[in-house]
């Protein structure tokens, strides 16, 4: 992520298996440049039914409570494109 400047501030990296074991949480550590880990975004494990029947996800996002408030909203935005890349998938109408 970068600031207004174009200066990376923050690095989000996703897990190197995402969609391979579908049975538990998905962990996308944040990181600073100098590789300090100050939170995560972490998509929860809803459940055998719930992932099979729904298209209900729940995230989690941890940051320090004094980091600028444009990061904050970025991490927020990062989420929903982790959400959109990684596990929306397009649907089948024509079965």
């Amino acid at each position: 992520m970068k600031d207004a400047d174009d200066k990376v501030i923050l690095r989000v990296e996703g897990p190197c298996c995402c969609m391979m074991c579908g049975c538990q949480d998905k962990d996308f550590p944040v990181d600073t440049t100098t590789g300090e880990n100050i939170g995560h975004i972490t998509k929860k494990w809803g459940g055998c039914l719930r992932e099979a029947y729904t298209d209900a996800d729940v995230f989690s996002v941890t940051f320090p409570l004094d980091l600028d408030v444009r990061a904050k909203a970025v991490l927020l935005g990062a989420t929903f494109l982790i959400d959109f890349m990684e596990f929306e998938h397009p649907k089948n109408n024509n079965r």
